[in-house]
Protein backbone atom coordinates (compact mmCIF):
# COMPACT_ATOMS: atom_id res chain seq x y z
CA UNK A 1 0.00 0.00 0.00
CA UNK A 2 1.46 3.43 -0.89
CA UNK A 3 2.32 5.77 1.99
CA UNK A 4 -0.27 8.22 3.28
CA UNK A 5 0.39 11.93 2.94
CA UNK A 6 1.25 12.21 6.63
CA UNK A 7 3.65 9.29 6.38
CA UNK A 8 5.29 11.00 3.41
CA UNK A 9 5.69 14.28 5.30
CA UNK A 10 7.13 12.48 8.34
CA UNK A 11 9.39 10.20 6.29
CA UNK A 12 13.16 10.13 6.75
CA UNK A 13 14.63 9.00 3.41
CA UNK A 14 18.12 9.00 4.93
CA UNK A 15 17.16 5.59 6.34
CA UNK A 16 17.58 4.35 2.78
CA UNK A 17 21.26 5.30 2.97
CA UNK A 18 21.58 3.05 6.02
CA UNK A 19 19.94 0.22 4.08
CA UNK A 20 22.32 0.88 1.18
CA UNK A 21 25.21 0.50 3.62
CA UNK A 22 23.94 -2.90 4.72
CA UNK A 23 23.79 -4.01 1.09
CA UNK A 24 27.39 -2.83 0.63
CA UNK A 25 28.42 -4.82 3.71
CA UNK A 26 26.71 -7.89 2.25
CA UNK A 27 28.56 -7.34 -1.02
CA UNK A 28 31.90 -7.14 0.80
CA UNK A 29 31.20 -10.40 2.64
CA UNK A 30 30.22 -12.14 -0.58
CA UNK A 31 33.44 -10.89 -2.18
CA UNK A 32 35.49 -12.16 0.77
CA UNK A 33 33.99 -15.66 0.71
CA UNK A 34 34.17 -15.77 -3.07
CA UNK A 35 37.91 -15.12 -2.92
CA UNK A 36 38.33 -17.69 -0.14
CA UNK A 37 36.45 -20.25 -2.22
CA UNK A 38 38.52 -19.56 -5.33
CA UNK A 39 41.75 -19.81 -3.35
CA UNK A 40 40.71 -23.15 -1.88
CA UNK A 41 39.85 -24.35 -5.37
CA UNK A 42 43.32 -23.38 -6.62
CA UNK A 43 44.98 -25.16 -3.69
CA UNK A 44 43.28 -28.41 -4.70
CA UNK A 45 44.40 -28.24 -8.32
CA UNK A 46 47.86 -29.77 -7.71
CA UNK A 47 46.69 -32.65 -5.51
CA UNK A 48 43.46 -33.90 -7.09
CA UNK A 49 42.91 -35.43 -10.53
CA UNK A 50 40.31 -37.64 -12.22
CA UNK A 51 36.58 -37.69 -12.88
CA UNK A 52 35.66 -36.54 -9.38
CA UNK A 53 37.89 -33.52 -9.75
CA UNK A 54 36.43 -32.71 -13.17
CA UNK A 55 32.90 -32.86 -11.70
CA UNK A 56 34.02 -30.62 -8.86
CA UNK A 57 35.48 -28.11 -11.34
CA UNK A 58 32.14 -27.90 -13.15
CA UNK A 59 30.22 -27.22 -9.93
CA UNK A 60 32.90 -24.88 -8.58
CA UNK A 61 32.73 -22.73 -11.70
CA UNK A 62 28.96 -22.46 -11.23
CA UNK A 63 29.44 -21.33 -7.64
CA UNK A 64 32.03 -18.73 -8.65
CA UNK A 65 29.79 -17.37 -11.39
CA UNK A 66 26.77 -17.28 -9.09
CA UNK A 67 28.79 -15.50 -6.40
CA UNK A 68 29.99 -12.89 -8.90
CA UNK A 69 26.44 -12.32 -10.17
CA UNK A 70 25.10 -12.05 -6.63
CA UNK A 71 27.77 -9.55 -5.69
CA UNK A 72 26.95 -7.43 -8.74
CA UNK A 73 23.22 -7.58 -7.99
CA UNK A 74 23.67 -6.58 -4.35
CA UNK A 75 25.89 -3.68 -5.44
CA UNK A 76 23.16 -2.61 -7.85
CA UNK A 77 20.60 -2.64 -5.02
CA UNK A 78 22.94 -0.59 -2.84
CA UNK A 79 23.41 2.03 -5.55
CA UNK A 80 19.67 2.20 -6.20
CA UNK A 81 18.88 2.74 -2.53
CA UNK A 82 21.48 5.48 -2.23
CA UNK A 83 20.18 7.30 -5.32
CA UNK A 84 16.58 6.85 -4.25
CA UNK A 85 17.32 8.18 -0.77
CA UNK A 86 18.74 11.40 -2.21
CA UNK A 87 15.84 11.84 -4.65
CA UNK A 88 13.12 11.14 -2.11
CA UNK A 89 14.78 13.44 0.42
CA UNK A 90 14.27 16.34 -2.00
CA UNK A 91 10.59 15.43 -2.49
CA UNK A 92 9.94 15.09 1.25
CA UNK A 93 11.61 18.43 1.99
CA UNK A 94 9.47 20.12 -0.68
CA UNK A 95 6.32 18.65 0.85
CA UNK A 96 7.36 19.89 4.28
CA UNK A 97 8.17 23.39 2.98
CA UNK A 98 4.84 23.78 1.16
CA UNK A 99 2.89 22.43 4.13
CA UNK A 100 4.63 24.90 6.46
CA UNK A 101 3.97 27.77 4.05
CA UNK A 102 0.27 26.93 3.83
CA UNK A 103 -0.12 26.64 7.59
CA UNK A 104 1.82 29.84 8.26
CA UNK A 105 -0.59 31.64 5.91
CA UNK A 106 -3.51 30.45 8.03
CA UNK A 107 -4.69 27.58 5.84
CA UNK A 108 -5.55 24.09 7.05
CA UNK A 109 -3.77 21.15 5.42
CA UNK A 110 -5.80 17.95 5.35
CA UNK A 111 -4.11 14.61 4.64
CA UNK A 112 -5.56 14.05 1.16
CA UNK A 113 -3.54 16.24 0.67
CA UNK A 114 -6.07 19.08 0.51
CA UNK A 115 -5.59 22.70 1.57
CA UNK A 116 -8.65 24.61 2.80
CA UNK A 117 -9.33 28.05 4.21
CA UNK A 118 -8.76 28.57 7.93
CA UNK A 119 -10.86 30.44 10.52
CA UNK A 120 -9.04 33.73 9.89
CA UNK A 121 -9.87 33.61 6.18
CA UNK A 122 -13.55 32.94 6.87
CA UNK A 123 -13.63 35.85 9.33
CA UNK A 124 -12.16 38.16 6.71
CA UNK A 125 -14.69 36.98 4.13
CA UNK A 126 -17.53 37.56 6.60
CA UNK A 127 -16.35 41.11 7.31
CA UNK A 128 -15.57 42.04 3.69
CA UNK A 129 -19.08 43.23 2.86
CA UNK A 130 -19.72 43.62 -0.88
CA UNK A 131 -16.16 42.48 -1.58
CA UNK A 132 -16.77 39.12 0.11
CA UNK A 133 -17.08 37.09 -3.13
CA UNK A 134 -13.79 38.47 -4.42
CA UNK A 135 -12.03 37.86 -1.10
CA UNK A 136 -13.43 34.32 -0.97
CA UNK A 137 -12.34 33.59 -4.54
CA UNK A 138 -8.86 34.90 -3.80
CA UNK A 139 -8.35 32.69 -0.77
CA UNK A 140 -9.80 29.67 -2.57
CA UNK A 141 -7.38 30.24 -5.45
CA UNK A 142 -4.42 30.34 -3.06
CA UNK A 143 -5.66 27.17 -1.32
CA UNK A 144 -6.06 25.46 -4.70
CA UNK A 145 -2.50 26.45 -5.63
CA UNK A 146 -1.13 24.92 -2.43
CA UNK A 147 -3.24 21.79 -3.02
CA UNK A 148 -2.01 21.34 -6.60
CA UNK A 149 1.62 21.68 -5.50
CA UNK A 150 1.26 19.21 -2.64
CA UNK A 151 -0.65 16.69 -4.74
CA UNK A 152 1.90 16.86 -7.57
CA UNK A 153 4.89 16.30 -5.28
CA UNK A 154 3.04 13.64 -3.28
CA UNK A 155 2.20 11.78 -6.50
CA UNK A 156 5.85 12.04 -7.56
CA UNK A 157 6.96 10.66 -4.20
CA UNK A 158 4.54 7.74 -4.44
CA UNK A 159 5.87 7.02 -7.92
CA UNK A 160 9.42 6.96 -6.58
CA UNK A 161 8.37 4.67 -3.75
CA UNK A 162 6.50 2.24 -6.02
CA UNK A 163 9.33 2.17 -8.56
CA UNK A 164 11.90 1.50 -5.85
CA UNK A 165 9.86 -1.32 -4.34
CA UNK A 166 9.28 -2.97 -7.71
CA UNK A 167 12.95 -2.66 -8.67
CA UNK A 168 14.22 -4.04 -5.38
CA UNK A 169 11.76 -6.92 -5.48
CA UNK A 170 12.88 -7.68 -9.03
CA UNK A 171 16.50 -7.67 -7.91
CA UNK A 172 16.04 -9.82 -4.82
CA UNK A 173 13.79 -12.34 -6.59
CA UNK A 174 16.65 -13.07 -8.98
CA UNK A 175 19.10 -13.85 -6.18
CA UNK A 176 19.84 -17.46 -5.25
CA UNK A 177 21.73 -18.93 -2.28
CA UNK A 178 25.43 -19.13 -3.07
CA UNK A 179 26.26 -22.71 -2.04
CA UNK A 180 28.31 -25.38 -3.73
CA UNK A 181 30.71 -28.30 -3.22
CA UNK A 182 33.87 -28.12 -1.20
CA UNK A 183 34.41 -24.88 0.70
CA UNK A 184 31.16 -23.30 -0.46
CA UNK A 185 29.77 -20.22 1.18
CA UNK A 186 28.42 -20.45 4.73
CA UNK A 187 24.68 -20.75 5.17
CA UNK A 188 24.58 -17.23 6.60
CA UNK A 189 25.69 -15.72 3.27
CA UNK A 190 22.59 -16.15 1.18
CA UNK A 191 20.45 -14.11 -1.09
CA UNK A 192 19.08 -10.88 0.29
CA UNK A 193 15.59 -11.70 1.64
CA UNK A 194 12.69 -10.83 -0.63
CA UNK A 195 10.81 -7.75 0.54
CA UNK A 196 7.55 -8.60 2.33
CA UNK A 197 4.36 -8.37 0.33
CA UNK A 198 1.76 -5.90 1.57
CA UNK A 199 -1.73 -6.86 0.48
CA UNK A 200 -3.63 -3.93 -1.11
CA UNK A 201 -6.65 -2.82 0.85
CA UNK A 202 -5.69 -4.70 4.01
CA UNK A 203 -6.59 -1.70 6.20
CA UNK A 204 -9.77 -0.59 4.45
CA UNK A 205 -11.93 -1.70 7.37
CA UNK A 206 -10.10 0.61 9.79
CA UNK A 207 -11.04 4.21 10.57
CA UNK A 208 -7.80 5.95 9.61
CA UNK A 209 -6.37 9.37 10.40
CA UNK A 210 -7.36 10.45 6.91
CA UNK A 211 -10.94 9.30 7.54
CA UNK A 212 -11.06 11.26 10.78
CA UNK A 213 -9.65 14.37 9.11
CA UNK A 214 -12.20 14.24 6.29
CA UNK A 215 -15.15 13.69 8.63
CA UNK A 216 -13.95 16.69 10.61
CA UNK A 217 -13.52 18.60 7.34
CA UNK A 218 -17.21 18.07 6.58
CA UNK A 219 -18.19 19.64 9.90
CA UNK A 220 -16.40 22.92 9.07
CA UNK A 221 -17.70 25.70 6.83
CA UNK A 222 -16.42 23.68 3.87
CA UNK A 223 -19.54 21.47 3.99
CA UNK A 224 -21.64 24.18 2.29
CA UNK A 225 -19.72 24.54 -1.02
CA UNK A 226 -19.25 20.76 -1.08
CA UNK A 227 -22.97 20.02 -0.77
CA UNK A 228 -23.89 22.78 -3.22
CA UNK A 229 -21.59 21.20 -5.78
CA UNK A 230 -23.04 17.73 -5.18
CA UNK A 231 -26.58 19.05 -5.69
CA UNK A 232 -25.60 21.00 -8.81
CA UNK A 233 -22.34 19.67 -10.31
CA UNK A 234 -22.63 22.01 -13.28
CA UNK A 235 -22.41 25.03 -10.99
CA UNK A 236 -18.63 24.61 -10.71
CA UNK A 237 -16.86 25.43 -13.96
CA UNK A 238 -13.27 25.64 -12.70
CA UNK A 239 -11.75 22.17 -13.39
CA UNK A 240 -9.28 22.50 -10.53
CA UNK A 241 -12.02 23.37 -8.04
CA UNK A 242 -14.24 20.61 -9.42
CA UNK A 243 -11.46 18.01 -9.03
CA UNK A 244 -10.87 19.22 -5.48
CA UNK A 245 -14.56 18.89 -4.57
CA UNK A 246 -14.87 15.46 -6.19
CA UNK A 247 -11.91 14.14 -4.27
CA UNK A 248 -13.16 15.66 -1.03
CA UNK A 249 -16.59 14.03 -1.51
CA UNK A 250 -15.01 10.63 -2.13
CA UNK A 251 -12.82 10.96 0.96
CA UNK A 252 -15.71 12.05 3.20
CA UNK A 253 -17.79 9.11 1.93
CA UNK A 254 -14.96 6.70 2.71
CA UNK A 255 -14.57 8.12 6.20
CA UNK A 256 -18.28 7.71 6.91
CA UNK A 257 -18.29 4.15 5.60
CA UNK A 258 -15.59 3.21 8.09
CA UNK A 259 -17.79 4.22 11.04
CA UNK A 260 -20.57 2.04 12.50
CA UNK A 261 -24.15 2.85 11.40
CA UNK A 262 -26.49 4.79 13.68
CA UNK A 263 -29.97 3.23 13.55
CA UNK A 264 -31.91 5.53 15.89
CA UNK A 265 -34.24 8.43 15.05
CA UNK A 266 -32.66 11.79 14.27
CA UNK A 267 -33.90 15.29 13.45
CA UNK A 268 -33.07 17.76 10.73
CA UNK A 269 -33.75 21.48 10.62
CA UNK A 270 -34.16 23.23 7.25
CA UNK A 271 -34.12 27.01 6.87
CA UNK A 272 -35.33 27.21 3.26
CA UNK A 273 -38.76 25.61 2.80
CA UNK A 274 -38.50 25.74 -1.00
CA UNK A 275 -35.68 23.23 -0.65
CA UNK A 276 -38.32 20.67 0.33
CA UNK A 277 -40.58 20.94 -2.74
CA UNK A 278 -39.82 17.30 -3.58
CA UNK A 279 -40.72 16.14 -0.07
CA UNK A 280 -44.35 15.20 -0.72
CA UNK A 281 -46.05 12.24 0.97
CA UNK A 282 -45.30 9.01 -0.89
CA UNK A 283 -42.31 10.42 -2.76
CA UNK A 284 -38.89 8.77 -2.62
CA UNK A 285 -36.27 11.51 -2.54
CA UNK A 286 -32.64 10.65 -3.39
CA UNK A 287 -30.34 13.18 -1.72
CA UNK A 288 -27.40 13.88 -4.02
CA UNK A 289 -25.46 15.60 -1.25
CA UNK A 290 -24.51 14.56 2.26
CA UNK A 291 -27.45 14.85 4.66
CA UNK A 292 -26.91 16.18 8.17
CA UNK A 293 -29.20 15.54 11.12
CA UNK A 294 -28.95 15.49 14.91
CA UNK A 295 -29.84 13.12 17.70
CA UNK A 296 -31.15 16.18 19.57
CA UNK A 297 -34.45 17.76 18.53
CA UNK A 298 -33.40 21.09 20.03
CA UNK A 299 -30.40 21.28 17.67
CA UNK A 300 -32.62 20.80 14.62
CA UNK A 301 -35.05 23.39 15.94
CA UNK A 302 -32.29 25.91 16.50
CA UNK A 303 -30.81 25.30 13.05
CA UNK A 304 -34.20 25.63 11.32
CA UNK A 305 -34.83 29.12 12.77
CA UNK A 306 -38.57 28.64 12.38
CA UNK A 307 -38.27 26.59 9.18
CA UNK A 308 -39.32 22.97 8.60
CA UNK A 309 -38.33 20.12 10.93
CA UNK A 310 -37.74 16.66 9.45
CA UNK A 311 -37.89 13.54 11.61
CA UNK A 312 -35.60 10.92 10.11
CA UNK A 313 -35.92 7.19 10.71
CA UNK A 314 -32.61 6.14 9.21
CA UNK A 315 -30.42 3.04 9.10
CA UNK A 316 -27.11 4.07 7.56
CA UNK A 317 -26.29 7.43 9.16
CA UNK A 318 -23.00 7.83 11.02
CA UNK A 319 -22.77 9.48 14.43
CA UNK A 320 -19.76 11.80 14.18
CA UNK A 321 -19.88 13.83 17.40
CA UNK A 322 -16.48 12.51 18.51
CA UNK A 323 -14.81 13.77 15.32
CA UNK A 324 -16.82 16.94 14.74
CA UNK A 325 -15.64 20.53 14.75
CA UNK A 326 -18.98 21.27 16.48
CA UNK A 327 -19.58 18.32 18.85
CA UNK A 328 -22.47 20.13 20.53
CA UNK A 329 -24.53 19.47 17.37
CA UNK A 330 -24.56 15.68 18.04
CA UNK A 331 -24.51 15.22 14.28
CA UNK A 332 -25.52 12.11 12.34
CA UNK A 333 -24.53 12.26 8.66
CA UNK A 334 -25.98 10.21 5.81
CA UNK A 335 -23.77 9.53 2.81
CA UNK A 336 -24.45 11.18 -0.53
CA UNK A 337 -27.00 9.32 -2.59
CA UNK A 338 -29.10 8.17 0.38
CA UNK A 339 -32.84 7.94 -0.46
CA UNK A 340 -35.74 8.78 1.85
CA UNK A 341 -39.45 7.91 1.63
CA UNK A 342 -41.73 10.74 2.78
CA UNK A 343 -44.36 9.21 5.10
CA UNK A 344 -45.88 12.38 6.56
CA UNK A 345 -46.04 16.10 5.86
CA UNK A 346 -48.16 18.57 7.78
CA UNK A 347 -48.29 22.22 8.74
CA UNK A 348 -48.89 23.16 12.35
CA UNK A 349 -51.65 25.80 12.34
CA UNK A 350 -50.36 27.30 15.59
CA UNK A 351 -46.89 28.26 14.39
CA UNK A 352 -47.15 27.69 10.63
CA UNK A 353 -44.15 25.39 10.70
CA UNK A 354 -43.94 22.41 8.36
CA UNK A 355 -43.25 19.02 9.93
CA UNK A 356 -42.07 16.13 7.77
CA UNK A 357 -41.34 12.50 8.59
CA UNK A 358 -39.12 10.34 6.37
CA UNK A 359 -37.64 6.87 6.51
CA UNK A 360 -34.53 5.68 4.74
CA UNK A 361 -35.10 3.27 1.87
CA UNK A 362 -32.70 1.20 -0.19
CA UNK A 363 -31.60 2.65 -3.53
CA UNK A 364 -32.75 0.75 -6.63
Amino acid sequence: MPPTFQQAVDADPTNLNSAAGKFRDASDRIDYYKNEYNQAFENLREHWQGDDYDAFVTEANKVSLNAANTEATVNMASGLLQTLGATMKISVELLQQIERAAKSAGFKVLPLPLVIMGPTHWQQVASAGPAAPAVLAGYQAVAAGFTISLQAIFAQLIGQDVTALATLQGITMNLRPVNGPGMGLPDGIRAVPQLPRIEPGSELSQFTELDEAMVKFYTTDEYDPLNKYLRRPGSVTDPVQEAKLKRAAEAVSQGLQHLPPHRERTYRGVKDESFLDDYQVGAVVPERSFTSSSTEYSVAEQFASGGPIITVDGRSGRYIREYSDAPEESEVVFDRGTSFLVTERRVNPDDGRTYIRVEEVAND
